[in-house]
């Protein structure tokens, strides 16, 4: 066999797994109850990309020969479901993935009881893969919300710093990722050193990611997204872009400043603190930090034995970057 096909072949398994996570997935968003049931398969049934499902298979692969760890992979995903209703809630967002959120059609309580339900089947998926990884997805839970309190807390502040964005995000998003990462890594029962570093490496790709979609708020359309744009500036959430284009220190700052700080931006108030944004230079600079940390996650990686799955990880923390 050579090394294209073969390549080639644990490609096409890689693709049977995601579709058996999948299954798993649509199969753990029921709880026995008609009434709910629909609920929670509202999100599950609308598909999504699957990076965290397809990190920890790659994860796994990339370290030993083992079987997929599909369930494992499937938890990933439902705690990464889970987390969407909590936060469709917190930011009154009427979309997810191009179509109405939970909260939306059946308000914010049934949303959050949704999303309580996901995270506990995922984690009681992950811990298939022992002891260290329920351990984990009890503590990335407990980050999780941490994050989200925090940035909570942060709301409408101009005086956010680059170092408690760069943590928050680390928390609501990095902390998902170091799981599924880690999780993968357990489930292929690699020794602690090996599994630290991918813990590491997904940890520091879900920080870039964050980041990247929070440029993408400022950069984008809502066709794009699937949700709107502009989102975060409106609910009072200052990402790196605004908090770097704050310290620029000039007339285009102090301007920014003047208009943030507390509700009731109007939509051209929005359209000139974008605007504003770019001209000081925040987009420009938040993507020298977004590449810095995808060349820290490609560092991690490359100590990993050189194999088709380390490649596709490389692949897929390049592709952070490949909107901008």
């Amino acid at each position: 066999m050579t090394a294209s096909t073969s390549a080639s072949t644990a490609c096409d398994d890689l693709a049977r797994a995601l579709a058996d996570v999948a299954r798993i997935v649509l199969a753990s968003s029921e709880a026995g109850m008609p009434e709910v049931d629909t609920i929670l398969r509202h999100l599950p049934c609308r598909g999504g990309k699957g990076v965290r499902p397809r990190i920890t298979l790659l994860a796994a692969s990339a370290v030993a020969e083992v079987p997929a760890p599909v369930g494992v992979a499937a938890g990933i995903e439902l705690m990464h479901l889970g987390t969407l209703h909590h936060d469709d809630v917190v930011d009154e967002s009427p979309l997810r993935r191009g179509h109405p959120t939970v909260a939306t059609q059946w308000g914010n309580r049934t949303a959050v009881f949704a999303g309580t339900f996901l995270l506990s089947r995922g984690a009681e998926l992950i811990s298939a893969a022992g002891d260290r990884a329920a351990r984990a997805a009890a503590k990335c839970t407990g980050e999780l919300w941490r994050g989200q309190t925090r940035e909570l807390l942060a709301t409408y502040r101009v005086g956010r710093t680059e170092q408690e964005y760069l943590s928050v995000i680390g928390q609501k998003t990095g902390a998902l990722f170091g799981l599924a990462c880690l999780a993968g890594a357990l489930a292929a029962n690699v020794c602690d050193v090996t599994a630290d570093r991918l813990e590491r490496v997904g940890r520091i790709w879900g920080t870039a990611f964050q980041l990247a979609d929070d440029l993408a708020d400022l950069t984008s359309t809502t066709l794009r997204l699937g949700k709107p744009v502009c989102a975060d500036v409106q609910a009072g959430i200052y990402t790196l872009p605004v908090i770097l284009a704050l310290a620029a220190n000039d007339a285009a700052s102090a301007r920014l400043r003047a208009l943030l700080g507390a509700p009731g931006l109007d939509a051209a108030g929005v359209n000139e603190v974008c605007a504003l944004t770019a001209t000081t230079g925040g987009i420009d600079r938040s993507l020298v930090v977004l590449h810095g940390l995808i060349s820290r996650a490609r560092t991690e990686l490359n100590a990993l034995p050189d194999t088709w799955a380390r490649q596709e990880l490389h692949e897929m923390v390049a592709e952070v970057c490949d909107v901008f």
